[in-house]
């Protein structure tokens, strides 16, 4: 073994916890790339899978003349499969149990050539029986079905009896959303069903939506969504979905997306913070070294054999925590798919082992290793032997610290408060390190912490400001908006208002966008809308308020005039008089009158299949809603705090990962702090073991040193709480679109808590080194620096 090499060994043992606390900070960093990237690739995989073996399809146009959509589609290059069929909402009853639901027209066997469903248990269903319905597994799960069970529809005739023939999973509903603007529905009350089309012909027509749809080759022509969407409203469609604007993809897309930008994002952070703290040991290590080094040096060791040695430590400690981290990651990123699979019902879960992600993971520690070691390794090759067999030291002149010149009072402290000042100016790379790190972990717990609030502040406004609704009742049949009060007037219920929805795509040019038009009365008190300002705005009688995020999407202002089309020749032009800010969706809104005269009913007294629902203080929310469901004509009833308790459990994994990169944030900034501490406390020994051999107390000495560390962490908090706003703002954009308007909300006590947090981090990790003041042997210390 060579005298370097023997050199080396030693001084990682020498220096082992400084080095693992380094090493972890790798480990964490490569494993949580490999876990983040890995899960985000796999649940990608099994998302493509169930949509390839299935037919997913790839456009859906709605309304027109399907027939001639489809087959004009058929013939268009790229497109591999084209097929029609009728969707209707209508009601369902299960032991009792009533709920809405959405019925899927199937072919008489159950095998569509686009948009097939996945059976699980039970079968397909029988050509011959016009009585069978699939079930998809959300709502069979919710309701506990199995296949021969008995369920009920509501038809135009009255209540029609099906028979279960199988649970299926379907690459249309892998979320089961009800829709962009309802992505979040409980399944205990919305659900779907396939049957055959015959049964959806028995729905009342107005409930009842005809859909083309379209599955492409595998490399079909750039312009294919253009050329189908320009076909479809050319035959009369209201609008075209593609793949990417389909509810159930949009909704799995929108996290996905946002996850795999944290899966590169945090991980890097991470990676800056170990090579600051590998730069800080190296850079002490060797200033104590210098003697060695001129020895080497006048004893024929060339500069490139020295500037190798010292960045042999950065690619050790970087492969040793990458090999650890690529490990872990892998086995993280199984466990997170599985998990994530499993908690929204996905039948297919591909887990695979990617060479690159662990290239890539192998890669990051040594290189950031080598990185962060060759400046400290050029310092080193650099020292002259000459210079340091003479023994020169550099004298610099003292002077006042800069915090003392921009704030003149500060000279007045005591001196041992000052001696704290001066030392953050000693050592500018170990200073600018530390909190350049405390600043990375600071914006890493800011930005998972500020997430956490702005998920919990935005349902709240969704669920409790914006809507203001106990319940919403559906009818079987349209009833006068006039009689929705006497309808649903059962004990329990305050107040009940008619609401009128349509369907409709709101066009300005060539803009053009899908949704629900909402129509209730100008004095509502069931729903508030707020201003982007946060200003309440009032309902107009005439014009529509949107949802913001059209301002941008259909290039529209206040005073434009769009098109809304509600199909079958139905279209009426309206001046856009507001934007809304909701969290959730991306509605229109409008009066009563403007909606009726869209759809062309009465707009005086316009029949209406909602009510909104409030219900009295203390009522038992259970008790009315039966009462209501009992209630002839109702159809069903939908609970509203329900919808808040499914949105709040949704967002479990959510928290869960976020939660992970606080505790990470707490971590990485205890190792680069106790790195850098440590490494403090060893550099200034000498100057420690002079205060005491003065006289001055050890606790003081530490109270000294303690002084100078959480300086330094303050000074490190001030960027790291900017950055972190900054950060924040930008994660939650990632998840945000017209489905989820996520803008960074954020409570002061967050941050306030955020920064006694990396305070008290700062404080727990400096401590070893604090406590090792005590063990300085005061004679050895002397005696070598004398020598």
């Amino acid at each position: 073994m060579s005298v370097l090499q023997r050199a080396l060994r030693r001084d990682l043992k020498s220096r082992a916890a400084q080095f693992v606390a380094v090493g972890v900070t790798v480990v964490l960093c490569v494993a949580m790339f490999g876990a983040t990237f890995d899960a985000f690739a796999n649940l990608t995989a099994s998302y493509q899978g169930m949509y390839t073996r299935y037919a997913m399809a790839d456009l859906i146009s709605v309304g027109g003349d399907t027939s001639a959509i489809a087959s004009q589609g058929r013939k268009q290059a790229g497109v591999a499969h084209a097929d029609t069929r009728a969707v209707g909402e209508t009601a369902m009853r299960v032991d009792g149990h009533r709920q809405l639901a959405r019925i899927v027209g199937m072919p008489p066997d159950g095998e569509p050539s686009v948009n097939q469903v996945m059976v699980l248990s039970g079968s397909n269903l029988d050509p011959t029986r016009n009585d069978q319905v699939l079930v998809e597994q959300h709502l069979a799960g919710a309701r506990q079905l199995v296949p021969g069970d008995v369920i009920e529809v509501a038809t135009n005739t009255g209540w029609e009896a099906l028979t279960v023939a199988g649970i299926v999973a379907s690459p249309e509903y892998l979320w089961p959303a009800r829709s962009r603007q309802e992505a979040i529905v409980p399944f205990d009350q919305w659900g779907v069903l396939f049957a055959n089309e015959k049964v959806v012909a028995t729905l009342p027509v107005t409930e009842v939506q005809h859909e083309a749809m379209f599955v492409y080759t595998d490399n079909p022509p750039a312009n294919l969504d253009q050329r189908l969407h320009d076909l479809a409203l050319g035959l009369g469609a209201v609008s075209t979905q593609t793949l990417a604007d389909q509810p159930s993809e949009a909704t799995l897309s929108e996290d996905l997306n946002g996850f795999g930008e944290m899966s590169v994002a945090f991980p890097l952070m991470f990676l800056v913070a170990a090579g600051l703290g590998l730069a800080v040991v190296l850079g002490r290590m060797i200033a104590q070294q210098r003697g060695q080094i001129g020895v080497l040096r006048a004893n024929g060791f060339s500069r490139r054999t020295v500037r190798r040695h010292y960045v042999a430590y950065g690619y050790i400690i970087g492969t040793a925590g990458s090999v650890i981290g690529v490990v872990l990651g892998s086995l993280s990123a199984a466990s997170i798919t599985r998990l994530y699979t499993a908690a929204i019902s996905v039948p297919v879960t591909v887990v695979e082992v990617r060479p690159t992600t662990i290239i890539a993971g192998l890669l990051m520690g040594p290189l950031a290793g080598v990185i962060a070691a060759w400046l400290p390794a050029r310092r080193a090759a650099a020292v002259s032997p000459a210079q340091v067999m003479r023994g020169e030291v550099t004298v610099s002149v003292g002077h006042r610290s800069l915090v003392e010149r921009l704030i003149p009072p500060l000279r007045r402290l005591p001196i041992r408060w000052r001696s704290a000042l001066r030392g953050l100016g000693r050592s500018p790379r170990r200073t600018l390190s530390t909190i350049v790190g405390v600043t990375i972990a600071t914006t890493l717990v800011l930005v998972s912490w500020g997430m956490i609030d702005t998920v919990q502040i935005l349902l709240q406004r969704q669920f409790v400001d914006v809507q203001h609704q106990d319940a919403q009742v559906a009818f079987l049949a349209p009833i006068p908006a006039d009689k929705v009060s006497s309808t649903v007037s059962v004990t329990g219920v305050a107040k009940a208002e008619p609401e009128l929805d349509a369907s409709v795509a709101i066009v300005n040019g060539d803009n053009r966008y899908a949704t629900s038009l909402v129509g209730l009365r100008t004095d509502t008190t069931m729903h508030s809308f707020l201003s982007p300002d946060g200003v309440h705005l009032t309902l107009p009688e005439h014009g529509l308020l949107l949802g913001s995020s059209l301002r941008k999407l259909l290039d529209v202002r206040v005073g434009d005039t769009v098109t809304v089309d509600a199909g079958g020749g139905r279209i009426v032009s309206e001046k856009v008089a507001g934007f809304v800010d909701e969290p959730l969706g991306t509605f229109g809104y409008a009066s009563l009158a403007t909606v009726a005269d869209l759809t062309g009913v009465d707009a005086a007294n316009p029949p209406v299949s909602t009510a909104l629902v409030t219900f009295t203080p203390g009522a038992d929310r259970t008790a009315v809603i039966d009462r209501l469901n009992a209630v002839t004509g109702v159809a069903a009833v939908m609970d509203a705090h329900a919808l808040y308790d499914l949105a709040q459990s949704m967002m479990g994994l959510f928290y869960a990962f976020v939660g992970v990169m606080v505790v990470l944030g707490a971590i990485m900034a205890f190792a680069l702090i106790f790195t850098t501490m440590t490494t403090n406390v060893s550099e200034r020994s000498v100057e420690l073991a002079a205060l005491r051999t003065l006289g001055m107390p050890q606790g003081r000495v530490s109270r000294l040193i303690t002084a100078e560390n959480l300086l330094l962490v303050t000074a490190g908090l001030v960027p790291g709480l900017i950055l972190g706003s900054y950060g924040a703002a930008a994660a939650m954009a990632s998840f945000s679109s017209d489905l989820f308007q996520f803008n960074l909300q954020m409570r002061p006590t967050t941050v306030l808590f955020t920064a006694l947090a990396i305070l008290a981090v700062g404080w727990l990790s400096q401590w070893p080194a604090v406590r090792s003041i005590g063990r300085i042997d005061l004679a050895t210390v002397v005696r070598e620096r004398a020598s």
